[in-house]
């Protein structure tokens, strides 16, 4: 009979961890795709280092995580407080900065990037104590 992780043990969080680091990757080169064809809605060009570099963060992130470092803590922070910049809850509110969504068809965008934030700092954390 073939053992099934639970859902509190250490495999369970590390795929839960790449699952988010993987979705939040999608949506970063999503952006950066919709920035260079100039499909609306897409961020302002001086954003694309950024994604760029999310994109870098992610798959160290998702490196470390897999070889079971306990170095990916910082690298998964940074990635959290980036990842928040671009799909935080902040961005449901109007706003002329970038910062803000300019319009409301990326909502879906923003929620689904706010609970992969979520899962990626609760799975992070349980693998950090675990």
């Amino acid at each position: 009979m073939a053992h099934t992780p639970s859902s509190t043990s250490p495999d369970a969080a590390r795929t839960l961890a790449l699952g988010a680091i993987a979705g939040l990757a999608v949506l970063k080169f999503v952006m950066l795709v919709a920035l260079f064809t100039r499909t609306p809605p897409y961020p302002p060009l001086e954003f694309a280092p950024l994604f760029g570099a999310a994109l870098a963060l992610s798959a160290l992130c998702a490196a470390l995580i897999q070889v079971g470092s306990r170095w990916f803590l910082a690298p998964t922070g940074l990635l959290i407080a980036e990842s928040l910049l671009s799909f935080g809850p902040h961005k449901f509110y109007p706003g002329e900065s970038a910062f803000f969504a300019q319009t409301p068809v990326v909502y879906p965008a923003i929620a689904v990037g706010t609970l992969l934030i979520l899962v990626l700092g609760g799975s992070a954390w349980r693998l950090y104590r675990g």
